[in-house]
């Protein structure tokens, strides 16, 4: 008879034990809530207000340590059961500089409430409009789209409503104000401050009082001249369309109601095998492509210099809406005087082109009776788009206007030109003591034309005459300003700056 040895079955929790530990700062002091994890696994814990942990570890474990603002750390625990662990700074994280106001400084340094963006996330964002890039991208910024319209702008508020009437903040381009920052492209900007609180804001008046947004846009550097190129395509088409009745699934609903009606309709007006899908009638799905192109380069203490371009093309999910726009920036920077004496411009144009469906009624209100797809959504299905004829069908039941009609008998373009530039010098006059003087011009024109030919759908829905409108906006802003600034570093560890300045903004 042959008795087979049982095996050896390991026991987990002879293969973990228990292990303490303290963090630490450089100078001694504990570090609160910081993660300590074994690495490769979920298992961990945080530091407590003493900087103490205790952890199960395995066999072999390496610890994970991190915390903000501080280098991460692997420590092997290998046979000790008690640690103690000394994090550094991340001075790259630390010294990491940010647009404020007319100047820089160090994050390290910031005591106001600043939201930094940077390149790599604008980048990301496959937008026709730099302000929609920002959504959900920093903390107290909404940005809400206000139309559907392809290219269209968002709705950008900064710590909720903070004036009555305008609430939108001011967007500084290259230090220069403007109207809007819809002529930019997210491929041309290198960061983006989101300045909240009044002590960020302060130095722009009442101008900042809804907050500040400072774009910087990419310079020139050093080196050997590069060539990039960035593309991309995507589509968009509507999901999770709304599940509504089919023609017959309508026409036999009805049927059931005029039996509880005081007035039935007459359901011998339509035809129980129709079955129009609205929304399938006025939208298709929409293509977008984006084009860039940018050349840098330059040489140390002689000049610096970089060239954008960008094409964008973008169709509405709605039938006849599109948006296509064509820049160029440059900016350039000249060295007269080593040291002493810099010069530079800045200047970007900009020529785009939208087409979009009119949801308001003759006063330039908007009106849900002419909303092309609250009416789609409303309009019964047995009602259809376009009879063998050619003509639009309408419903002998509800004043409601064919949507598709509406789409296709109007026609609304607009052209947007804009120029936005400004050119600057900057003396210096002693080491840590600067004169800068810049002068700005934005230059906008908007041509907008509405034509609508002679039609007739319904006794409501037509047009008597061929319509043709056209209007022209302009607008030329300037901004003249000049700021001294005075910066000084002591023992290496302490430092000063100010300054004053004067500016002036306005029409010509």
């Amino acid at each position: 008879m042959i008795i087979e040895k049982p095996a050896t079955v390991s026991n987990p929790q002879q293969d973990t034990r228990r292990i303490s530990g303290t963090v630490i700062d450089a100078t001694g002091m504990p570090v609160i809530g910081a993660n300590v994890m074994v690495k490769g696994t979920t298992n961990g814990t945080i530091t407590d207000i003493d900087g103490k942990f205790t952890l199960e570890v395995p066999k072999g474990a390496i610890l994970q340590v991190s915390y903000i603002g501080y280098m991460n750390q692997e420590i092997p625990v290998g046979n000790k059961s008690a640690l103690r662990i000394s994090l550094q700074e991340d001075t790259q994280k630390l010294d990491e500089v940010v647009v404020v106001g007319y100047g820089t400084m160090k994050k390290s340094d910031i005591t106001g409430a600043i939201s930094s963006v940077s390149e790599e996330k604008i980048a990301r964002q496959a937008v026709a409009n730099v302000s929609t890039a920002l959504q959900g991208l920093a903390t107290g910024v909404s940005v809400t789209s206000s139309s559907g319209s392809p290219g269209s702008a968002a709705t950008i508020r900064i710590r909720g409503v903070g004036t009555v009437n305008d609430a939108e903040p001011l967007f500084v381009v290259d230090g220069m104000p403007v109207t809007d920052i819809n002529y930019l492209n997210t491929s041309d900007i290198q960061s983006m401050e989101v300045l909240k609180d009044a002590s960020a804001s302060a130095i722009y008046g009442s101008r900042g009082a809804n907050g500040v947004i400072l774009i910087t846009t990419k310079k020139g550097a050093v080196g050997k001249t590069t060539v990039t190129f960035d593309a991309y395509w995507g589509m968009n088409k509507i999901l999770n369309n709304l599940d509504l009745m089919s023609g017959p699934e309508w026409y036999d609903y009805q049927e059931q109601l005029n039996t509880v009606r005081s007035v039935p309709i007459n359901l011998g007006l339509v035809d129980r095998n129709v079955s129009t899908n609205w929304m399938d009638e006025i939208t298709h799905t929409a293509f977008m492509h984006n084009y860039s192109v940018g050349i840098s380069g330059g040489k140390e203490n002689d000049y610096k210099f970089n060239l954008g371009l960008n094409y964008i093309n973008q169709d509405g999910t709605i039938k006849k809406s599109n948006y296509e726009r064509f820049s160029v920036r440059q900016s350039t920077e000249k060295t007269v005087i080593k040291d002493h004496l810099v010069v530079g411009t800045n200047a970007s144009i900009a020529r785009s082109t939208d087409a979009s469906i009119s949801e308001r009624n003759s006063s330039n209100v908007y009106d849900s009776d002419y909303g092309v797809v609250s009416n789609a959504i409303r309009l019964d299905p047995v009602t259809p788009a376009q009879n063998a004829d050619g003509s639009y069908g309408y419903s002998p039941y509800i004043d409601y206007y064919n949507p598709l009609a509406s789409i296709m008998y109007r026609d609304n373009e607009r052209e947007r030109l804009a120029f936005i530039g400004n050119m600057y010098g900057e003396w210096q006059i002693i080491k840590g003591l600067k004169f800068k003087s810049s002068f700005g011009a934005e230059i906008r024109r908007v041509d907008s034309k509405t034509f609508s030919p002679v039609y007739q759908v319904s006794s409501s829905q037509r047009n008597l005459e061929s319509s043709l409108s056209k209007s022209q906006t302009k607008g030329h802003y300037y901004t003249f300003e000049n700021t001294l600034s005075y910066e000084k570093t002591f023992a290496e560890k302490h430092s000063i700056s100010a300054l004053v300045g004067y500016g002036v903004n306005g029409k010509p």
